[in-house]
């Protein structure tokens, strides 16, 4: 499978995907952390610039299962020399963290609590691996759904509005002239009316009715 070679920009409005990969060298603790865009630190780790794709998210009918497909660039062979020294790939473990430009380390809302910079969370296992030297690695994710650390049926459980969703689209379903900022803060500024995904500011918006997180749920961190 091919995957452009191009990296993302960092438009304000973007969902982040920030991957962390370990457990594929037992016993020595190494980690590798990178993501779709260049100059990405958040929470004081570094991300490299990989050109990757996550696709195929599909829960079993019992929404306990989770499958995913993470296809990674391998134009400069750096996956063919990881699979030769890391027998252990698979089995090793994966976790996506989904974040916004504003909440990056030096970003405007970067000091913000850790708790309010990550939209969601989901950590999978490395199940296969098909690999294309020179070309890309696509593997195989699995695990018991932990995005907020809890499941429900026949969905992915979030504290806090699915990041996919886009905010004043149709499943948001906002249309108010209101605006606030992802903080809260009411703003007469277009460019800063943006979302904060929690129950509290659909309440601002007066539009909790199509709330869709569980804000009952509590964060697990590793």
């Amino acid at each position: 499978m091919s995957i452009t070679s191009e990296l993302q920009s960092l438009d304000q409005d973007v969902i982040i995907q920030l991957f962390r990969v370990f457990g594929y060298n037992p016993g020595a603790g190494d980690e590798f952390y990178f993501c779709a865009h260049t100059g990405v630190t958040f929470l004081s780790k570094v991300y490299t610039p990989r050109a990757c794709s996550l696709s195929g998210f599909k829960v079993t009918s019992q929404g306990t299962e989770m499958q995913a497909d993470l296809t990674v660039s391998d134009a400069d062979r750096f996956l063919t020399q990881a699979d030769q020294l890391f027998p252990h790939i698979v089995g090793g473990r994966v976790n996506v963290l989904y974040t916004r430009p504003d909440y990056l380390d030096g970003g405007p809302l970067g000091n913000l609590p850790q708790r309010d910079r990550i939209l969601s969370q989901v950590r999978l296992r490395i199940m296969s691996r098909v690999l294309v030297p020179g070309e890309s690695a696509t593997y195989r994710l699995e695990n018991s759904i932990s995005a907020e650390g809890r499941s429900l049926p026949n969905r992915k459980a979030l504290r806090k509005c699915d990041p996919t969703v886009r905010y004043r689209g149709a499943e948001c379903g906002y249309t108010g002239s209101r605006m606030f900022t992802v903080t809260g803060q009411p703003t007469l500024n277009a460019n800063l009316d943006r979302c904060g995904k929690g129950l509290a500011d659909c309440r601002l918006r007066n539009n909790q009715s199509r709330f869709g997180g569980v804000p009952s749920l509590r964060r697990q961190q590793d």
